[in-house]
């Protein structure tokens, strides 16, 4: 459902997923490595943020008495919030400058 409603298609959207999902300090762990392939690892991460949902979301709807798709539309309201935030930019932007030098690099 995070897939229809929250797209994950540019590297600030990745990030902030991530960022929402309390991944700051991987991401930027994996960034002062030097990656061999950034896209790779950022891939991998958002793979993890979204296959964490669905049970995060249905935790938090027990937790909280509400309807999963209230759960749903708060997480996507925050993540929004997420990405507009300078840190999420300036890493997204970091991100972006790693993976285009890996593939200068290839």
């Amino acid at each position: 459902m995070i897939g229809r409603v929250w797209p994950v298609e540019t590297t600030l959207d990745k990030v902030a997923l991530c960022l929402g999902n309390l991944m700051e300090s991987n991401l930027r762990q994996d960034l002062e490595r030097g990656l061999r392939d950034p896209q790779k690892s950022l891939d991998y991460w958002v793979e993890l943020a979204m296959s964490e949902l669905p049970s995060s979301a249905a935790w938090k709807a027990v937790q909280t008495k509400q309807p999963v798709v209230s759960v749903m539309e708060q997480a996507t309201e925050r993540l929004q919030q997420v990405r507009s935030q300078p840190k999420a930019i300036e890493l997204a932007r970091r991100w972006d400058m790693a993976i285009r030098e890996s593939t200068v690099s290839i």
